[in-house]
């Protein structure tokens, strides 16, 4: 779901959803590898909590999917701190989210809300998938994010493409 380059590693992060009834969110994990070791996972290690492990069944959760990530999110570092960037409880959230921590495995804290992106099911409007551009039109303390919109009545859209679009808002990083 994001991928991360620092210190000659590759963060790679992932999402899941449990298939709970009414968990609407997804988990979120890590795993490391260095650069000429993307395409092969044998050669991948895991964060299990403690430690980095080969298995990844041990790897462990940085984000519960009970109020966690969209299936789609921004992982960044910026000054020592680590920013997770989503949409809480994914599609059917409202919470632009933004989760902090002190390294690439955590802990993430439990998320402030940067703004709302509901969608409405009165006028078929959908928000979705977030992500961070914390290095376009950088301004100090903090950063720009785009999402999509659509609707639910394709016949809409094709009348109006503008429906279909992408958003753009600043936003201040914690």
């Amino acid at each position: 779901a994001a991928t991360v380059v620092r210190d000659g590693w590759v963060y790679l992060y992932g999402t899941a959803n449990p298939g709970t009834e009414f968990v609407f969110g997804f988990s979120l994990r890590v795993a490391r590898m260095r650069p000429d070791d993307m395409l092969d996972p044998g050669k991948w290690s895991y964060w299990s909590g403690r430690a980095w492990v080969t298995d990844s069944t041990k790897a462990t959760e940085l984000i519960p999917a009970q109020g966690g990530v969209s299936q789609t999110l921004s992982v960044f570092e910026r000054e020592g701190t680590w920013y997770a960037l989503s949409k809480r409880d994914g599609f059917l959230g409202t919470d632009l989210t933004i989760w902090t921590a002190p390294a690439p495995t955590g802990p993430f804290g439990v998320g402030r809300t940067l703004a709302k992106l509901p969608s409405d099911t009165v006028t078929g409007e959908l928000r979705y998938m977030p992500l961070a551009h914390p290095d376009l039109l950088p301004q100090q303390g903090t950063m720009v994010v785009s999402y999509s919109r659509n609707n639910t009545d394709l016949r809409a859209v094709e009348k109006n493409p503008l429906l279909y679009r992408p958003q753009f808002l600043r936003v201040d990083l914690p």
